[in-house]
């Protein structure tokens, strides 16, 4: 009989569902949310490669076009493999359409085919998802270093972040004068 791990109020309530719904017969496990992050868990999701994420979005006005010019740097550690990884690049620009749809989409690139993300920015705006194909990414910021690929895999294709507040991000920020902005908003 298949066993579904689930945490109350989380995405795993669609599943419950749905195996409602065709009558599937099946073992439920509740978890507490800080169970999901216990060794025993991870060790049933023997393929996830990624054990935290974190994303930073910045928009700047964009002096060629309309509207604004968006980039992304996002933050990765692995489960086994030790240090801090990153990757950054741009975002295309939100359209009115998609504003319209009352979702933001952003797809968002790595020069030189370093691939991409898809970000959602879900509608109560408190969470984003990023779908991840495949991304090139290098440790502790050193991108004239050999970097390597980030692929999606069964356990970690798409990841939802919750928000976080700024300072929270920091450790993505590089440049000093972006750094010290930061410091000049509330928090």
């Amino acid at each position: 009989m298949p066993r579904l791990y689930y945490v109350p109020r989380t995405r795993s309530s669609r599943v419950l569902w749905l195996l409602a719904e065709i009558g599937a017969p099946c073992e439920l496990i509740k978890l507490a949310p800080e169970e999901r992050k216990s060794a025993e868990h991870l060790a049933r999701h023997p393929l996830q490669k990624v054990s935290a994420m974190k994303l930073l979005i910045t928009a700047e006005k964009a002096e060629d076009k309309p509207g604004r010019s968006y980039s992304f740097r996002m933050g990765v550690k692995f489960t086994k493999r030790p240090g801090n990884f990153d990757s950054s690049g741009e975002c295309n620009q939100i359209t009115a359409e998609v504003i319209a749809e009352d979702k933001a989409q952003l797809g968002c690139a790595v020069d030189c085919d370093g691939g991409g993300i898809s970000v959602e920015l879900t509608k109560e705006n408190k969470t984003t998802l990023v779908r991840l194909d495949r991304i090139r990414i290098w440790r502790n910021n050193k991108p004239e270093e050999e970097g390597l690929d980030l692929s999606g895999g069964a356990d970690d294709r798409i990841f939802r972040l919750d928000r976080a507040s700024l300072n929270q991000c920091k450790t993505l920020v590089t440049d000093r004068k972006e750094l010290a902005a930061m410091r000049t908003l509330k928090k």
